[in-house]
């Protein structure tokens, strides 16, 4: 059963959905939550007509476009995390009437597919599996709930666990012909966007492309996002402090955190190219709440990096903060 009753899910996962009371549709963000609340956002309300639907009625996007800003402001339900020295968006589990698990819904579609869009997504994730099982792979997005119009809506995926994670990874960059990536007038329209959206040039947004994370198949755009599946919860996690606007040239070592959201990867060495604080050690890592370096951070390599300079004092660490709602910040490709 897609909607499982709210108590009986063990865990509850990064772009999961839920159902609220109001009858707005919300989005999980990240493993690391509360017994009392869920962090996330507000994304369709009913609403007038739209290219969103169902036995309901029509859904307006709240969030139309990803912003820190716009998603802080879509939800009315906000509280101070100190692991991220901010106000946060969160979804109260008072609020929640059903959750809907991707990877069930994958299996509901797989099983009886009942439009073309469905019908494609059957047919992408039975390549996916020669890869991985099919208990690592879900379907997020407007299809997890059932709004999706079969005839433009994209098809949204996430894969849990690290292992199935590099496993797709490898698989797509192995397999140009079948993942053929956006090419000519669909990677401009995406590089201009997020050009406009992260203040980067176009020349720069182009080197964080990759095909594992975005492209085409069969004529449709898909996604795809990645998590290591583990939940955690928030009492585990240390409080930082924000202590300025830092900017750095850095190398990033890459890896597996960078694929997890918030997007983490530690940082080799780096110079200081603007900063007003004195540092009594090291840099550890740059921690992004924009999707849109995940590639890069998983990559890694030479960067600039423009956010917040945090600092944990119990181990006297530092790390910069980028896509927050205080500053976002960039991490421009070198």
């Amino acid at each position: 059963m897609v909607e499982e009753l709210l108590g009986e899910e063990p865990r509850i996962l990064d772009h999961f959905y839920l159902l609220l009371k109001n009858y707005c549709y919300a989005v999980v963000v990240g493993n690391m939550h509360s017994n009392s609340f869920l962090i996330g956002y507000v994304k369709y309300c009913l609403g007038k007509n739209s290219i969103w639907r169902d036995n309901l009625g029509y859904y307006d996007r709240i969030v139309n476009y990803y912003s820190p800003r716009k998603v802080y402001d879509s939800t009315p339900w906000k509280t101070y995390i100190p692991c991220y020295d901010s106000i946060i968006p969160v979804i109260p589990r008072s609020k929640i009437i059903k959750i809907f698990n991707p990877i069930n819904r994958l299996n509901e579609i797989i099983s009886m597919p009942k439009d073309q869009l469905e019908q494609l997504t059957a047919n992408l994730s039975s390549i996916l599996y020669s890869s991985i099982h099919r208990y690592a792979l879900g379907v997020t997005g407007s299809l997890l709930i059932k709004i999706h119009n079969p005839v433009i809506s994209d098809i949204d995926m996430i894969v849990y666990g690290w292992r199935e994670s590099l496993n797709i990874i490898e698989f797509i960059n192995e397999n140009k012909d079948v993942f053929p990536g956006f090419t000519g007038e669909r990677l401009k329209r995406w590089i201009y966007s997020n050009a406009e959206s992260s203040g980067l040039p176009p020349s720069k947004v182009e080197k964080l492309y990759r095909r594992w994370r975005r492209g085409s198949f069969m004529g449709r755009d898909y996604s795809i996002i990645y998590n290591n599946g583990v939940f955690k919860h928030l009492d585990t996690c240390k409080a930082w402090r924000t202590i300025g606007h830092i900017t750095v040239k850095a190398y990033l070592m890459g890896g597996l955190d960078a694929l997890n959201y918030p997007s983490r990867s530690s940082i080799d060495q780096y110079y200081l190219v603007k900063n007003r604080e004195e540092l009594r050690s090291d840099i550890e890592y740059v921690l992004s709440f924009d999707a849109l370096y995940i590639g890069k951070l998983f990559d890694g390599g030479w960067v600039i990096i423009s956010g917040l300079l945090q600092h944990e004092p119990l181990e006297d660490r530092y790390r910069i903060l980028v896509g927050g709602r205080e500053y976002k910040g960039y991490i421009e490709p070198l």
